[in-house]
C-alpha cells in the first residue's frame, strides 16, 4: 500500500504552507510557531497548536489554512494523501479504505481512479447513487458501443444492472 511504518507519527509540512502548517500520518494537521504581519504593521507570535477540524456536508474533515490573510478550506485526507502518498496521473480521487470518511490516518488512504472509487464505494455500500445527465448518457454509449456488460457498466458508475438496465431502455433518464 504505502512504505510507511505509521506505528511512529511522521510529519511533513503541507504543500505550498510550508512553515506554516504540518500534516502527520496520523491524520492530524498543526499550525507551526511563527511570526505574524498584522494589516496594521504590527507583527505577533502565532504559538503551535493542533487544529481542530470540522466536517463539510459531504461528511469529510476540513481545516481552515490560512495564508496571506487569504483563508482556504481544505479536506485532512487530501492533505494527508498529498503529503505522502505517491500520486499516479491516471488516479484522481482518494478512496478511504475502510469506508469511513473521518479516518484520515496514512494506511487508510490511498490514490485510485474513479472508477475505482465507485466500485469500492458501491461494494461496500457506502455510496448513494445521483447519476449525473453526463453520465446516464455515458451509460447509454457504453452499452451501444462496446462488449461491456450491463452488469460490468454498473460497477464502474456504482449503480446496479437493472439501473443500467433502465437507463439503456429510456425508463429513467430519457
Amino acid at each position: 500500500m504505502n512504505e510507511y511504518n505509521i506505528q511512529e507519527e511522521v510529519w511533513k509540512d503541507v504543500e505550498g504552507y510550508e512553515g506554516s502548517y504540518s500534516v502527520s500520518s496520523f491524520g492530524r494537521i498543526k499550525s507551526l510557531e511563527r511570526t505574524i504581519a498584522r494589516k496594521d504593521g504590527y507583527t505577533r507570535i502565532q504559538c503551535e497548536r493542533f487544529l481542530k477540524p470540522g466536517k463539510n456536508p459531504d461528511g469529510y474533515l476540513i481545516v481552515v489554512l490560512r495564508k496571506n490573510n487569504k483563508s482556504k478550506s481544505v479536506t485532512v485526507h487530501s492533505l494527508v494523501a498529498n503529503g505522502f502518498l505517491k500520486r499516479h496521473t491516471e488516479c484522481l480521487q482518494i478512496n478511504h479504505i475502510d469506508g469511513v470518511k473521518t479516518n484520515n490516518r496514512l494506511d487508510n488512504l490511498e490514490f485510485v481512479t474513479r472508477s475505482e472509487n465507485m466500485k469500492h464505494a458501491s461494494m461496500n455500500g457506502l455510496r448513494m447513487v445521483k447519476l449525473t445527465p453526463t453520465e446516464a448518457f455515458e451509460i447509454k454509449e457504453l452499452y451501444e458501443k462496446t462488449d461491456l456488460k450491463q452488469k460490468e457498466i454498473g460497477i464502474i458508475y456504482g449503480v446496479s444492472k437493472q439501473n443500467v438496465s433502465e437507463i439503456c431502455r429510456n425508463t429513467i433518464w430519457k
